[in-house]
């Protein structure tokens, strides 16, 4: 009786230790396809701002659109930017642009609540930031 015991719990090990190298097995088998990684540094020299043009409404109080060129900061020669967005206030809405070339771009500022524009008193400054 005392083999017939010992012999039913070898066999239980034994499964249990193919089933285990079974599934390491399966686990072994898996492929990652290759990628890339990497670090690296480059120069950000920025954009110079130029030919701002403010549009107002009907009655000088609300900015509806501010319209800009983008320029390399270096050579001043037109540079071409991916996305642009500009901000009136610190902390204020952010408005995004549009531009047919990637140089000349147009925000438009009457988006909002009342759809009328950016309070001509609430605007401090004018805040561009544009990338490739």
């Amino acid at each position: 009786m005392f083999k017939s015991r010992t012999f039913k719990i070898v066999l239980v090990v034994a499964v249990v230790l193919i089933l285990a190298v079974g599934a390491y097995a399966f686990a072994a088998s898996n492929t990652v396809p290759s990628t890339y990684a990497g670090d690296g540094q480059g120069t950000i020299s920025g954009y110079e701002i130029a030919n701002v043009n403010y549009t107002y409404d009907l009655n000088n109080t609300y900015i509806t659109s501010i319209a800009f060129v983008t320029k390399d900061k270096v050579s001043h020669d037109l540079a071409q930017a991916a996305v642009a967005q500009i901000q009136l206030a610190s902390g204020g809405d952010w408005f995004s642009c549009s531009s047919s070339n990637q140089t000349s771009w147009t925000c438009d500022t009457t988006t909002g609540a009342d759809n009328s524009g950016v309070a001509v008193t609430s605007a401090t400054m004018l805040r561009v930031v544009a990338h490739q």
